[in-house]
């Protein structure tokens, strides 16, 4: 099952990185576990972590989103889970601001009630060339 897991994580999963910037937000993808080796006479399992990712996971708490793996594991579409981290995402930083202030609540409260464009969902999902009628998305 772990090895199962791991292989679907590594399929369907990437990190969404969103920092602030003058100008706007600069956002980076990175697929956290681009190698896994394993055997089929033990147990033993090597996983490599993309490099760019460990500074986020040595500074969780910093400009970064958890995620529950169980939760993830529950869901059984890419689609499901980039919703899932983006509306994480989302819910995260309206616990931050809300505790911390630093944002204007109005933002505080898009937040906590985040609304997409049909675009940039489909941007997200990489859903921009798959269906080229909006009614078709839906």
């Amino acid at each position: 099952r772990f090895k199962q897991a791991i292989a679907k994580m590594q399929e369907q999963a990437f990190f969404e990185i969103k920092e602030e910037k003058n100008k706007g937000f600069k956002f980076r993808r990175i697929l956290p576990i681009p190698t896994v080796e394993w055997t089929d006479y033990d147990d033993k399992v090597m996983i490599r972590f993309n490099q760019d990712i460990i500074p986020y996971l040595i500074e969780l708490k910093q400009n970064f989103t958890k995620y529950a793996l169980s939760e993830i594991m529950e869901l059984n579409s890419k689609y499901s889970i980039i919703l899932y981290k983006w509306l994480s995402m989302n819910y995260n930083q309206y616990e931050h601001y809300s505790n911390k202030g630093g944002r204007r609540a109005e933002q505080v409260e898009n937040y906590r009630n985040p609304s997409i464009s049909v675009k940039e969902l489909r941007t997200i999902t990489d859903t921009v060339n798959e269906y080229k009628e909006t009614y078709h998305f839906f």
